[in-house]
């Protein structure tokens, strides 16, 4: 059990996938497709609705499924074959502090692109389609500890998430088949007919998610 749940749960740290889809006003639904440098593919769903996300994937004929609601700031992932779940509760917002804004595009003020942020380049290489989206294309450099990275993503400005990314080395990630509107709610609830079990106590190890911009 605990070697199945420790990578779903790392694949909820990575969702951070694109996760900037959470900051979106517009709720919508979408194929995700993310290929490694050997050209492994997994496949899976998008879906976001006011305040919650649910992402599907399927990698060697098994399923990953996680729910995160940022209005109960909770996140349950889901095995289905074995009709179980963990649940993460975040910390409780003081009753006293506003509800954070949502994260700039990189053109924005606020952004780690307009801040100037130590060892990050930004470049706006201009407006293109992709999978029948009109997006803003950006080049990122980063530099951490002398090591250079460069990654270029299509961003979709209307739902304020990420169409697709590339990344040095030869990591691609992107959505296809956008449809706009609100999912089902039954998407973002967990199955009456599932066991909740602990969460496993394996460490995580260094994990370095996507960068920010």
């Amino acid at each position: 059990m605990g070697k199945l749940f420790l990578p779903i749960f790392l694949s909820l740290v990575s969702l951070v996938v694109i996760p900037q889809a959470m900051a979106s006003d517009i709720q919508f639904s979408a194929a995700t497709v993310q290929t490694n440098p050997e050209g492994k593919t997994t496949t899976g769903k998008l879906y976001v609705g006011d305040g919650v996300m649910r992402t599907e994937t399927t990698q060697d004929g098994q399923t990953r499924i996680t729910i995160v609601d940022r209005n109960r700031r909770v996140a349950w992932i889901l095995n289905p074959a074995k009709k179980e779940y963990v649940e993460m509760k975040g910390p409780e917002r003081r009753p006293q502090a506003e509800a954070p804004s949502r994260p700039p595009l990189p053109d924005e003020p606020g952004s780690a692109c307009q801040e100037g942020r130590q060892g990050l380049t930004c470049e706006k290489l201009g407006t293109e389609p992709m999978n029948g989206r009109t997006t803003d294309k950006w080049a990122f450099t980063r530099t951490v500890q002398g090591q250079t990275s460069r990654s270029v993503v299509w961003i979709d400005p209307e739902l304020r998430t990420s169409i697709r990314e590339e990344f040095q080395g030869g990591y691609v990630r992107e959505l296809r088949d956008v449809r706009v509107g609100p999912p089902p709610a039954s998407l973002f609830a967990v199955p009456g007919d599932y066991a909740k079990i602990d969460m496993p106590t394996q460490s995580r190890g260094g994990q370095d998610g996507p960068p920010q911009y």
